[in-house]
């Protein structure tokens, strides 16, 4: 593991109840489709991947693996883990839950690169192989603190690999603030944007089913960089978009235009 990378946050964990180094080592090294390039012994301190006041207990073993053409850091850990302040998304655990996880973060050549989306679909398909090869319990997309159960996490993805949406939910939160404005939150680490979505006439659900695709989107194909004027999911509905100066927000909202009725056309 480089030194770079010893300091900065793991991209995901994944938890287990109970995994050992050898079952590490067995994982990365007996699926054709993982180049096992090297088992590191760090040297000095104990990682820095993950903040201090979460003290997990790290080995001194790490791993540097290619797969689709990614370098892959992935460390073991094992301990205590505060999740008190994570989002549990169709799972529910605590610190008795897991006893030991694996922490994943890119390798240093990608820098930047994560924002693309094929980077991102081979790291989900990584994530999936290693899920489905192993018991683990849940995934922490550690970006943005959120937790999923394991296999929804399976399930959304090959939903995305099939052309459905992309798994926005175990990545990106969503927070209402007391003006109506729904907010995505993480969005930006996959396209260097966010969205406020102006949704006080709406209900929840149909506010949300509008972020989810205007997110989907923007994780996708990328940041809007222009303001336009989209079809609403209604047929009476218009979305417009407008983009702050320096492209780090898009703000929405959707206008309903009133049918007129055929006695008065």
């Amino acid at each position: 593991m480089n030194a770079e990378s010893q300091h900065q946050k793991p991209l995901l964990l994944l938890l287990f109840s109970e995994f050992s180094i050898d079952d590490v080592n067995r994982l990365l090294s007996t699926h054709m489709d993982i180049i096992l390039r090297s088992k590191l012994k760090n040297t000095g301190a104990k990682s820095k991947n993950i903040k201090e006041d979460q003290r997990p207990d790290y080995s001194d073993i790490s791993w540097n693996i290619q797969y689709e053409g990614l370098e892959l850091e992935i460390q073991w850990f094992q301990g205590y883990l505060n999740i008190n302040s994570y989002k549990q998304l169709f799972c529910n655990i605590d610190e008795a839950s897991f006893q030991s996880g694996i922490a994943i973060s890119f390798g240093s050549h990608i820098k930047d690169g994560y924002k693309n989306a094929a980077i991102i679909s081979s790291l989900f398909r990584y994530i999936r192989l290693l899920i489905m090869n192993s018991n683990s319990i849940a995934i922490v997309w550690n970006i943005n603190n959120i937790i999923s159960d394991s296999q929804y996490f399976v399930d959304v993805v090959n939903h995305y690999e099939k052309g459905g949406a992309f798994p926005i939910l175990s990545t990106v939160d969503f927070i209402y603030d007391e003006e109506g404005i729904l907010k995505s939150k993480g969005l930006s680490y996959f396209a260097n944007q966010e969205i406020h979505y102006e949704c006080r006439q709406l209900h929840e659900v149909d506010a949300m089913k509008r972020m989810m695709r205007i997110a989907h989107d923007v994780a996708v194909n990328g940041a809007y960089s222009n303001s336009m004027e989209l079809d609403g999911i209604e047929g009476d509905e218009r979305i417009y978009i407008t983009i702050d100066k320096d492209s780090r927000i898009a703000r929405v909202r959707s206008v309903f235009k009133l049918a007129v009725p055929d006695s008065l056309k």
